[in-house]
This record gives C-alpha cells, structure tokens and sequence, in this order.
C-alpha cells in the first residue's frame, strides 16, 4: 500500500481497499466541521485496530485546514485556537509542569526543517525560572531542543533525547516532526497529533528507534504535518480515472525508482513557514497563559 503517517488516510485507504465504509473492528472514527476546518478524531482501540491500520493504539487528532493558497490570519487564528484545544486535550498539564518540546528533522533540508523551524519560535523558560523568576512567574516551564539526524550527529535521537531527561526530569515530552501523506491535497494542510510518539524517519521508510512513552518513560505528544508525498502516489492518482488499477496491481508494476522518489511542493518554503506560525502558536499558547494576540512580544 502506499505510505501515510496519518491514521485518518490509514482508515481511508482500509475502506478504499474493501469498497466499504463500515466500522473498522477496533477503530473508532469521530468528524466535526468547525469554521472551516475539519477536525477528526481517530481511536485505535485494541490489537485489532492497530493491525487494520498499522499505527500504535492511541489517540489520533487531525486538524485539516483549506488549501496553503488560501492562508490567511484567520486560518492562522484558528489553526492555533484548534492545535491548543487538541494538544491540551492529550496532555494533562499544571502550572507546575516542565514540557521538553523536541524538534526532530534535518534543517538544511526545507521539507524536513518543520522542527526546528518551529523550535526558533518556541518561548522557551527553563533557565529563566531560574535566572530571572519574577519576569516568567506566570508562564509555563519550558525547554526545547532540534537534535538534528543522526547521519549529522552519530547519535540515535531517543539517546539524545534520554541524556537531556536524565538532567532535567520534564513531565512531558512534545515531538515536532514533518510527515508523509498519501494525498498531495494534504501537504501543508493538515496537522496530526497523537498520544502514542513517533519513529523519526518513518515517513521516508528510513526509521530509528520510537520515542514514546515506552522508550522515555513519560508521555509523549507527536505532533506533525504533511511535507512529501510518494512519487508513485502520485502517479497513481493520475493514472486512477482513466484505468482504476488496484493499487496492489499498480504498485506491482512500477520501476523500484518510482517507488523510492520523494515528492514536495515548489511552494514548500511558504508553507514550511505558514505551517511552522501555527504549530509555534498553538503549542505556545498551550504551555503559556498567553493570548494569541500577544505572542510577537515574547517571539519578535
């Protein structure tokens, strides 16, 4: 089958694949339209549910915005009000919490930046509570850190990642990562969060070791977007109207190249940057008592 790391186009290609619509055994599916925005919840219940669709048991929240063209403040606005509703939804959270925010990917590659692109706009208060408490008094605790890829590094993430909790002990973990869609319509349209972590690399088949609440012994948040798309996806949706090949019968007769090329947008800087805006404000005005409105004093 084609790659996703969404469980909302894992359920979706389960029906196209079955020519039904009905439950999914151990799947439990949940839409809501909201201002334009499409907001679907996606519960994989059991054992059953988890082969179904391939991804973890846990909670999957999708945030579906209009097209990248059509960006605007208020799709801005509301995409951060909807990420804070859905973030705070999946982890609970007191004043006296400490989130480590982790942003994975490799920046020099603009689809894969998303992370720590949204890593230089995290209000970031760990050190302060210390150096300076009565400036952040009211704001959250929070550290941050873009580790980069271990072809940079040498270092599996989650061995970063553990060495960072071993000397400051957080609650919570939130991960940032860029993901792969089947749909292109999708790309820098969508946000996924879930409770369950993530296996950076996986959207590309190039996976390390997960981290999840297993590997790190405390609650982890993935939070991604769409940035590529398999060639051969596209190819076959292409081709799809005129012949409707299964995709097993298509997949089985496409050169080993197609299926290994990786596609993203020409406009993939701008939406690198309209899709880093919304994840910074709805994860800062998630960790932070701050109103949307008033975020550029803390950021710049």
């Amino acid at each position: 089958m084609f790659r996703t790391d969404l469980a909302l186009e894992a359920k979706e290609m389960v029906h196209e694949a079955s020519g039904k619509t009905t439950e999914i055994e151990g799947v439990k599916a949940e839409s809501q339209e909201r201002d334009g925005l499409t907001i679907t919840t996606v519960d994989i219940l059991n054992e059953n549910g988890k082969k179904a669709l391939g991804k973890e048991i846990g909670r999957y929240i999708t945030i579906e915005l209009p097209p990248h063209s059509s960006f605007c403040e208020a799709y801005y606005r509301l995409g951060c009000i909807e990420l804070k509703k859905a973030l705070l939804s999946l982890l609970d959270l007191n004043k006296n919490n400490e989130v480590l925010v982790v942003g994975l990917g490799n920046r020099e590659i603009t689809p894969d930046a998303l992370g720590s692109l949204v890593l230089q706009k995290l209000i970031v208060t760990r050190h302060l509570k210390t150096l300076a408490p009565d400036a952040v008094e009211e704001l959250g605790t929070v550290s941050g850190i873009a580790p980069g890829v271990m072809g940079m590094t040498g270092i599996e993430t989650v061995e970063i990642i553990k060495g960072i909790l071993e000397k400051t002990n957080p609650s919570a973990i939130i991960v940032i990562d860029a993901l792969a869609s089947r749909s292109t319509k999708r790309i820098g349209t969508t946000i996924q969060l879930c409770n369950t972590g993530i296996s950076p690399g996986s959207g590309i088949g190039n996976t390390r070791k997960a981290l999840n609440s297993t590997s790190l012994g405390i609650p982890v948040i993935a939070i991604g977007v769409p940035m590529v798309v398999d060639a051969a996806t596209i190819a076959f949706d292409a081709i799809y109207e005129s012949s409707k090949p299964t995709a097993e019968e298509f997949l089985k007769n496409i050169p080993d190249t197609l299926k290994n090329m990786i596609v993203t947008p020409k406009e993939i800087d701008k939406i690198l940057v309209n899709m880093s805006a919304i994840l910074s404000g709805g994860i800062n005005t998630a960790l932070h008592p701050i109103p949307l409105e008033e975020l550029s004093q803390y950021t710049g």
